[in-house]
């Protein structure tokens, strides 16, 4: 019954594979074919872990967001002039350090869309600058 909700060839082939191995390693662990109890814990078991690897995989994601935003934050500043870099790596790292993660790796990326426009800004401004009537 499993088998009919698997549309795609591959799913059902992934599936009926999974369920072999289960039936086998039960077999190998009891010396005799699994009952149909057993199979159900197997096969909830099995469900269980993969979902505990998603949960892992989401975690490492996460924990790895703060070093995408910093990389952005870091990619941002190689298009404003070298004598302006360090006072905006302070003040957009003080307004990220005041956000919640994904807003911080949302305002990384803002900030990367727009650097190059700031940075030709910058440059334009100190050389067009105010001049003295």
């Amino acid at each position: 019954m499993i088998f009919y909700v698997l549309r795609a060839r591959k799913d059902r082939e992934e599936a009926l594979t999974k369920y072999r191995l289960i039936v086998a390693d039960i077999k190998r662990v009891s010396g005799r074919e699994p009952t149909s109890e057993e199979f159900r814990r197997a096969v909830a078991l099995s469900a269980a872990r993969s979902d505990l690897v998603r949960a892992r995989g989401h975690l490492r994601r996460v924990r790895r967001r703060p070093q995408v935003t910093q990389q952005r934050l870091n990619l941002a500043l190689l298009f404003l002039p070298p004598d302006q870099r360090e006072r905006y790596r302070l003040e957009w790292g003080a307004e990220m350090a005041t956000l919640e993660p994904q807003e911080a790796a949302a305002f990384a990326l803002h900030i990367l869309k727009h650097a190059p426009m700031a940075g030709i800004a910058l440059v334009l401004k100190r050389v067009f600058g105010r001049r003295p009537a």
